[in-house]
């Protein structure tokens, strides 16, 4: 599993995101769009349980805006038009577990 894997899982087990994916109106998978114009794996994650894809070609996505790690320190944004909402996630590697340090929600 790679550091952005990893991470991106736990920004997505965050329970204060799982309102926004509407699984009861809304058939999983939640697709995943990579914005970020780097080659990102992102292999079976999951958000409230269910699958996420990376097909990114539907309306309902949620974009990978940015992703930086440096020393341990991770720093992700995502925005998931579909609600108008934007994510920003700090967070902190603690041995090879990433942990969410701070996460800002921002409805438009």
């Amino acid at each position: 599993m790679t550091d952005f894997t990893s991470a991106a899982q736990r920004v997505l087990d965050d329970p204060r995101l799982t309102p926004y994916f509407h699984f009861d109106h809304r058939p999983p998978p939640l697709p995943l769009r990579n914005d970020t114009g780097a080659d990102l794996d992102v292999p079976a994650l999951t958000a409230d349980g269910r699958e996420v894809t990376e097909d990114g070609a539907d309306d309902h996505a949620l974009h990978v805006v940015s992703w930086s790690d440096e020393g341990g320190h991770g720093a992700m944004a995502l925005r998931y038009p579909v609600e108008g909402l934007s994510i920003t996630a700090r967070l902190i590697r603690d041995g090879e577990v990433w942990r969410v340090e701070a996460l800002d929600l921002v409805e438009r």
